[in-house]
């Protein structure tokens, strides 16, 4: 029986779970949980510990940082002025990259008017151009028909 295992875990580590559940007794309570996980939770704990003895044996800085030398003091002033000159540049390209896609964007906006007016006009002209046809079609149906008339006449008169 105690080979034998019973839902992944052998039954004489599940026994000894249950016995130190009910018991509640500080030495059998490392056993209250299960195998693997109390591997997983010393496996934890040791690892925990192990970060908390390096972190102890780390040299720790100082909180105060000391007050730079007057070099310095002067190298932070030209520090200031090169990274104030630095953004007045980068606000001038910022407004010039803004001024470019305003005059694109206007210049798209002016295109797309423009093939709307050419789409227009090229629809006015095929209407222009079926008007004129059926125009032509009624003259010469108009004429066809005054020289069916004339000769009509004509015979008429000599009849």
């Amino acid at each position: 029986m105690i080979g034998t295992r019973w839902k992944g875990r052998s039954l004489s580590s599940e026994r000894t779970a249950q016995t130190a559940r009910r018991s509640r007794s500080p030495q059998l309570l490392p056993f209250a949980v299960s195998g693997r996980r109390f591997t997983r939770l010393s496996l934890a704990a040791e690892r925990s510990d192990k970060l908390a003895r390096a972190a102890d044996q780390r040299p720790t800085a100082p909180r105060i940082a000391p007050r730079p030398p007057a070099s310095a003091q002067t190298g932070s002033r030209s520090a200031r002025e090169e990274r104030a000159t630095f953004e007045r540049q980068l606000g001038e390209e910022r407004s010039a990259r803004q001024t470019a896609e305003l005059q694109r964007g206007q210049a798209q906006t002016a295109l797309h008017g423009e093939q709307r007016l050419r789409a227009q006009l090229e629809q006015d002209l095929a209407q222009a151009h079926r008007r004129l046809q059926g125009a032509e079609k009624a003259r010469d149906a108009a004429i066809k028909s005054l020289e069916q008339a004339a000769v009509r006449g004509r015979r008429d008169k000599r009849g």
